[in-house]
């Protein structure tokens, strides 16, 4: 015998309690009301007197306690509904795959969506399993993984559980070859499942336009000058008036109405004017639109101006040239015996000379005099000669695309960091002292040690490129990350996520990297350290499948499946008892033949 709701240990736990309390309710002794009576003479005399039990008496009470425990019993033990193996045959096991691929988030003409369709299949197959066959139920994000054999209330609560998100989509362990296996898909992602596979088809054609593409680039002989290109895609069987919009930080809104002809493709690159830096969010609506997952797209758009850049130099022609000819940068030379503040500009450079005070806005120092207000991160000592570069970090933003094993170096300074300095970082050393400092709380600064007059750095390629990345990283412009939704990789251990809207953001740590989950297109921002990084996170890229590009024709019809394993369930059987065994005893008790 076996169970198909509940574990065994369950079923006879119940069962086991139910009979103790119909014991407990069967000698329970009613407590008789209190009267007055003038003498208890008459009583004790009949209390003395010991009342003889008969063997039909002590029948009648066995009889009546038997009968309330068989109902008690058949009652607890119904609901765990047993049932028979059949003699000499082995169940065959099941194994059930539900697709939780995007596209069977669609809604079908009934409102209901295709997973809704694939979990009712599932309940009916399910339902007309052989009562003894063992039914393991997963779903390809890897979400849901029963094990084997697992009651069927349990399978049943798992199915409530499905969601149709983006995520890891990937083949799961699938059964052995002595297990049936049947795949429940609409079957837009085609995946090569083993021959034995039985496929249940969910799909049905759903009006659906989709924002295929939407990506945010600066002209390359224009850095400040964005164009977006946008692809949408109608997949609907009629034409279709589909509206499209960007959306900028500040709700500013560029806004276009399209029609589009069935399976029609519209393509086109828009000059982005007027928009605030930060979260670009565009979106698609059409009328009766089945498929909300792919109508928004987003992009970053981190820079709409140049960058205020002050230079404190007594001259420093390949300093001020590279800068100069960055067309994101606005340069003001200062001499350091005029310098009075910086507080006009957004990231200040200092050539061989250290302010008496800590600057307002961030900083980069390139060999920096002595100062006693760097003294708790950094202090300067005396100089190193002929150092050779060991360490050079191009994780960082500040050394990314920059290449420095080669870079000749004649003299720095020696560059001694303070033990606790919260947020510094070693971009660049050599075996006697570091070379590049990075400092990202609580104010972002860059310091070089060595002069740039006394290296072969400001003729190489790679120094250009390292002005600019280290001037963006100091105002806070690098490019972000992309990502796409489903489980998203951040490469910091112990970092912090946030929404665009500043929502703290649920974090695993996995090995070095930080993991969280996006259900779908968004901005988000990791906090490491006292870096904040952009993560532009969206759907899959242009050539992604549409919800309609399935195999089948439309959807299977609704039938049970009977997986093998025999043997019929009892518990029709045992209320129907419980229930003639409970009318027995209620006449028996009323004809005063049982207690």
């Amino acid at each position: 015998m076996t169970w198909l709701a509940f574990a065994t240990w369950q079923v006879w736990t119940v069962a086991s309690a139910a009979a103790a309390v119909a014991a407990w309710l069967f000698f329970l002794k009613l407590r008789h009301p209190r009267r007055a009576v003038p003498s208890l003479v008459l009583w004790e005399r009949a209390l003395e007197q010991e009342r003889p039990q008969s063997i039909v008496e002590r029948l009648r009470r066995l009889i009546s306690l038997l009968l309330i425990l068989a109902v008690a019993w058949l009652l607890a033990l119904a609901p765990g509904r047993p049932a028979k193996v059949a003699a000499g045959r082995r169940p065959r096991p099941l194994t059930l795959v539900i697709d939780t691929a995007p596209s069977m988030a669609a809604n079908m003409r009934d409102g209901r969506s295709r997973l809704d369709l694939a979990t009712d299949r599932a309940r009916e197959i399910i339902a007309g399993a052989g009562p003894a066959a063992g039914i393991r139920l997963i779903d390809t994000a890897g979400r849901v993984s029963s094990a084997p054999g697992e009651p069927r209330s349990e399978l049943l609560r798992a199915l409530n559980r499905l969601a149709a998100r983006p995520g890891a989509d990937r083949l799961p362990a699938l059964a052995a070859d002595d297990e049936d296996l049947i795949v429940i898909t609409d079957g837009v992602r085609r995946r090569a499942w083993p021959a034995r596979a039985e496929r249940v088809s969910v799909f049905e054609p759903a009006a659906n336009v989709r924002l295929a593409a939407f990506d945010v680039r600066p002209l390359p002989t224009q850095p400040l000058v964005y164009q977006a290109y946008v692809e949408i895609v109608n997949e609907s069987a009629s034409v279709q008036r589909v509206t499209f919009s960007i959306r900028d930080p500040q709700q500013a809104r560029s806004r276009q109405e399209i029609d589009l002809a069935p399976g029609g493709i519209h393509r086109d690159v828009l000059n982005i004017k007027g928009l605030a830096p930060g979260e670009l969010r565009a979106s698609v609506s059409a009328s009766g639109d089945a498929f909300a997952l792919d109508d928004e797209a987003v992009a970053y758009l981190p820079l709409t101006r140049p960058i205020r850049t002050l230079l404190v130099t007594d001259g420093n022609p390949p300093l001020e040239t590279a800068l100069g000819l960055d067309s994101l940068v606005e340069l003001t030379t200062v001499r350091p015996g005029v310098f009075a503040n910086a507080a006009r500009a957004d990231v200040v450079i200092f050539d061989r000379f250290a302010p008496p005070a800590s600057p307002s806005v961030p900083a980069l120092l390139v060999h920096p005099s002595a100062a006693s207000w760097l003294g708790p991160v950094v202090r300067v000592g005396e100089d190193v000669l002929h150092p050779a570069v060991r360490v050079w970090d191009t994780s960082h933003p500040v050394l990314q695309f920059v290449s420095g094993t080669d870079v000749r170096i004649d003299r720095t300074a020696r560059l001694d960091l303070a033990p606790a300095a919260p947020g510094v970082r070693v971009a660049a050393a050599s075996d006697a002292t570091p070379l590049v400092v990075v400092e990202d709380q609580p104010a972002r600064r860059v310091i070089v040690g060595f002069d740039l007059r006394e290296t072969d750095f400001p003729f190489q390629v790679g120094f250009p490129v390292f002005l600019r990345n280290t001037v963006l990283w100091l105002a806070g412009a690098q490019a972000p990350l992309v990502a796409s939704a489903g489980t998203v990789r951040v490469p910091w251990p112990d970092a912090a996520v946030a929404s665009a809207e500043g929502a703290a953001i649920p974090t695993r740590r996995v090995l070095e990297s930080t993991v969280f989950d996006a259900p779908g297109p968004g901005l988000f921002f990791a906090q490491h350290g006292g870096e904040r990084v952009p993560i532009v996170v969206g759907l899959d890229g242009t050539g992604a499948p549409g919800v309609n590009a399935s195999e089948f024709a439309g959807p299977a019809p609704a039938a049970a499946r009977a997986a093998s394993g025999g043997g019929a369930e009892w518990w029709p059987v045992m209320l129907a008892i419980a229930f003639a065994l409970a009318a027995l005893e209620w006449v028996t008790f009323h004809r005063r033949l049982t207690l």
